[in-house]
């Protein structure tokens, strides 16, 4: 999963507002740039134990904002969007994989194998360089660089 530009900013925004989003006991889970009708959008994902709220993703974009224009984090004329990362959360780095074991994944393959490119299953483990889901009765140990996106797929209820 080659995503340099993602790693740089999520690196960037979370060394500037980690005291911030400390004393906020909030987590940062991703950042992210994108271009949407001809506007730039600087997305930042938050988390904590129990989920966010929307009071939360307000108070934090106030101050977030303040601490990027501060920093200069973004020169460009943007929208700020402070948000949680959903029921389908997007897993990117081995320390999120590690966070969700036990849990229901769907990971997208660079190349599909044995002719298929999507795989849904538990994630039994994650390691520095591979994960590992459980797919009914047969395990299929994945190197991260062969996932192009990867996921949470919890089965809801209803």
């Amino acid at each position: 999963m080659d995503e340099t530009a993602d790693v740089d900013l999520y690196g960037k925004v979370k060394k500037v507002t980690q005291d911030l989003m400390d004393g906020l006991a909030l987590k940062l889970v991703d950042a992210e740039i994108a271009r949407e009708g001809g506007q730039l959008f600087l997305r930042i994902y938050i988390d904590r134990d129990g989920g966010v709220t929307v009071d939360d993703c307000t108070k934090a974009s106030e101050l977030i904002g303040k601490v990027l224009d501060r920093e200069g984090i973004m020169a460009d004329l943007h929208v700020l969007e402070v948000m949680s990362p959903g029921i389908y959360r997007r897993l990117k780095r081995p320390e999120e994989f590690v966070m969700n074991l036990g849990k229901r994944v769907k990971v997208s393959l660079t190349v599909p194998f044995e002719r298929i490119r999507d795989y849904s299953g538990v994630l039994v483990s994650a390691g520095n360089d591979s994960i590992t889901l459980e797919l009914g009765e047969e395990l299929l140990e994945l190197r991260y660089d062969s996932l192009s996106g990867a996921r949470l797929d919890p089965e809801l209820p209803w």
